[in-house]
């Protein structure tokens, strides 16, 4: 259950456009010096005096709103880009730079009328395409991103945006070749190798040496930036190497002191390392940089329902939800600590309410499905499922939990249809295939199909060794 989110800030992702003027080149590359020694706050002054100077260079704006982001000031950049957009409301390039800070269906409208304004507008589409992968809309988001494409062949950050959209589809093989391509028209765009570094030990065949190796060619690019370190704890985290994750977000601290996001997930990590004290030393570290950040009293939170306090664990989050009302995640967080603390009711409530405050989140859509399921709700966990592949028809997850539901109830068909629209959407997942397989075999009894399923589910990479028996038995 930890709480991966706070690194929202920390994550944001160049997401546009192509390279700036030659003109700014000596200026650009004086801020990646400041950079690479550690200097941030030089950078971030060079940089704003150039999105200043020179409002219409995308290269100064991205690079800008990348260094401000990674330095968790958000409102900051909000406010800058909100003043310049003042100056020019009509500007296709002050538009999309100002809208890509903020997410939500109002803003993924305002930039589909941007597109519509501007439609030879590359930078536009990618803005687009993200605030829709966002919301879990991949179908329209790889349009989006495929037009900026089309639009921009060499756009590293265009490539980045479909390598991301298609890694949420499940097609890591795709997934991957954007990345690369992105690395490649772009070597210093460190945001690719980041998601690539995460997508190797995410596929069937994970490889952690090749993820930490494109983690080491980040760093000796911009030795001194902290989100190397960042990702190489996460990545850490991932294959339950704790204790080395600990000491790389100590080392992004070295360098960042006063960063609260970088304390969270330490004190998080250690809460994983049942070194209490700790934890709440880092956690208790990040509240004093800022008292009003509700992610510290989530994590406090985390702290507790790791030692099964879940009272205080509840209180926690009841006090993150107060002061981000609007957030479905602590919602979503309290529901999880019910559920956990065998309160299935009271969960079932909280998620609801989660979904309410943002029905564009998938995880919380499967949190409320599963929940119903457990509480023996059988046909309005099936309501629930149907009435989220309506909201998010692109996600693969919620297809697959229909299918489950489904079966449960013995309605065989429907979970076949179910299943077969998320191999649609990710023809090479294995549990699908496995699905698939099963039904046919067991309840459809469609022999051919089975096979056909079982084989592909093989070649897929999946790992149950009854398949071999059962395509064995089958072939006789």
């Amino acid at each position: 259950m930890r709480n991966i989110t706070v690194l929202s800030a920390l994550l944001i992702s160049g997401a546009l456009a192509s390279a700036g003027s030659t003109d700014l080149a000596p200026a650009l590359k004086k801020a990646e010096g400041h950079l690479k020694a550690g200097q941030r706050g030089e950078a971030i002054t060079l940089l704003r005096q150039l999105t200043t100077e020179h409002p219409g260079e995308l290269e100064a704006h991205l690079r800008y709103q990348e260094v401000m982001a990674g330095a968790g000031r958000l409102s900051d950049l909000r406010d800058h880009y909100g003043d310049l957009l003042k100056e020019a409301p009509q500007d296709p390039v002050r538009r999309m730079l100002a809208l890509r800070l903020d997410e939500g269906r109002k803003t993924t409208r305002q930039l589909l009328r941007l597109t519509r304004d501007h439609p030879e507008f590359a930078p536009g589409f990618v803005a687009y395409a993200n605030a829709l992968r966002r919301e879990g809309r991949l179908k329209k988001a790889r349009k989006a991103s495929m037009r900026a494409i089309e639009l921009d062949a060499n756009s590293a950050w265009a490539h980045d945006a479909d390598g991301w959209i298609l890694d949420r589809q499940g097609d890591l093989p795709g997934a991957a070749r954007r990345y690369r391509r992105a690395i490649e028209l772009r070597p210093c765009f460190l945001p690719p190798r980041f998601r690539l570094a995460h997508l190797q030990v995410r596929g069937p065949k994970p490889d952690a040496k090749a993820a930490l190796k494109l983690l080491a060619e980040a760093q000796s690019i911009a030795p001194k930036d902290p989100r190397t370190f960042v990702h190489r704890g996460i990545l850490l985290g991932r294959l339950e190497r704790d204790r080395d994750a600990t000491q790389e977000y100590e080392r992004a601290l070295r360098l960042h002191p006063e960063d609260p996001m970088v304390l969270l997930l330490l004190g998080e990590t250690y809460s994983d390392l049942s070194e209490w004290a700790l934890a709440t030393k880092a956690v208790e570290q990040a509240m004093r940089i800022d008292e009003n950040l509700a992610d510290a009293h989530a994590a406090l939170g985390y702290i507790h329902f790791r030692q099964e306090r879940y009272e205080d664990a509840i209180d926690c989050y009841r006090e993150a939800a107060r002061r981000e009302p609007k957030e479905g995640r602590h919602q979503y967080y309290l529901g999880l600590l019910h559920e956990r603390w065998g309160k299935v009711r009271p969960a079932v409530s909280h998620y609801r309410r989660a979904v309410l405050k943002d029905p564009e989140n998938a995880a919380y859509r499967l949190a409320l499905g599963a929940a119903l399921e457990q509480h023996g709700r059988a046909s309005e966990a099936v309501r629930a499922y149907r009435d989220a592949v309506r909201k998010l028809p692109d996600d693969v997850d919620l297809w697959i939990r229909l299918g489950h539901a489904h079966a449960a109830q013995r309605k065989h068909k429907n979970a076949y249809k179910a299943w077969k629209e998320a191999l649609r959407l990710a023809p090479a997942e294995p549990e699908v295939l496995l699905c698939l397989g099963i039904v046919c075999d067991t309840e459809l009894r469609d022999r051919e199909s089975a096979i056909d399923y079982y084989e592909r589910y093989l070649k897929a990479g999946g790992k149950d060794a009854r398949v071999r028996e059962w395509l064995d038995a089958l072939r006789k």
